[in-house]
């Protein structure tokens, strides 16, 4: 999946938990399993393109959305940097997949070409505000 999706899931889930930590590694945990959703991989923005710029950006508005919506703003943050941890971990030290997807846990994705795939992308991010906006703190 794109970055949009994971950060928006790994913030919306991170906003409920009190310790960062534990809305880290949670994050690190729905990353494994929107990677296991039937989705679409864009793979033309390596190492760099105005696409990845765009999702990289509103990945970020995505999560800091959240934050701002959450009762718990370091949970959501917590949890859309242990989203993104596995990228991240991927792209620092040159690797062509990510630790989840190495042994020993030896996670694979599933893709699906495009409308499908973004279909499904579209539905997580839409779910994660959903999930923002019904557990956010009263403003």
């Amino acid at each position: 999946m794109d970055a949009t999706p994971h950060l928006a899931l790994g913030a919306a889930l991170g906003m409920r938990v009190r310790n960062a930590l534990a809305a880290f590694l949670l994050g690190v945990a729905s990353h494994a399993v929107l990677d296991a959703l039937p989705h679409f991989n864009y793979t033309g923005w390596r190492p760099f393109s105005p696409a990845l710029a765009a999702d990289v950006a509103s990945a970020t508005c995505a999560a800091l959305l959240v934050a701002w919506l959450a009762p718990r703003p370091l949970g959501a943050l917590g949890g859309a940097a242990g989203a993104a941890f596995p990228e991240v971990a991927r792209l620092v030290t040159g690797q062509a997949k990510d630790f989840l997807q190495a042994a020993p846990f030896g996670l694979q994705q599933k893709e699906i070409p495009p409308p499908g795939g973004l279909l499904t992308q579209a539905a997580v991010v839409a779910l994660s505000l959903l999930l923002a906006w019904r557990w956010r703190r009263r403003l």
